[in-house]
């Protein structure tokens, strides 16, 4: 009979939590690692930029629609309006 009075005058264990510090969290951050962005990649981006604009260039110089183009190519049959 003793232990369960133990038990009961025992208060139940809170479990407090601290909000993260700046600290904290930055240590956090440079644990799991930053990746670079590599001079490769950008150039690489760069250019791609520059083919799409090329090839903007050469739609707009022909005058065709991206429409007639569709049609050209059999994907569209009929237009509603």
């Amino acid at each position: 009979m003793a232990s369960t009075n133990l038990l009961r005058n025992v208060a139940p264990l809170r479990l407090n939590r601290c909000a993260p510090t700046p600290f904290t969290s930055t240590t956090v951050h440079t644990k799991i690692g930053r990746r670079h962005i590599g001079l490769k990649y950008l150039a690489k981006v760069k250019d791609a930029e520059n083919a799409w604009q090329e090839k903007a260039k050469e739609h707009h110089a022909n005058g065709t629609h991206f429409l007639d183009m569709m049609e050209e190519r059999g994907f569209v049959h009929q237009v509603a309006g």
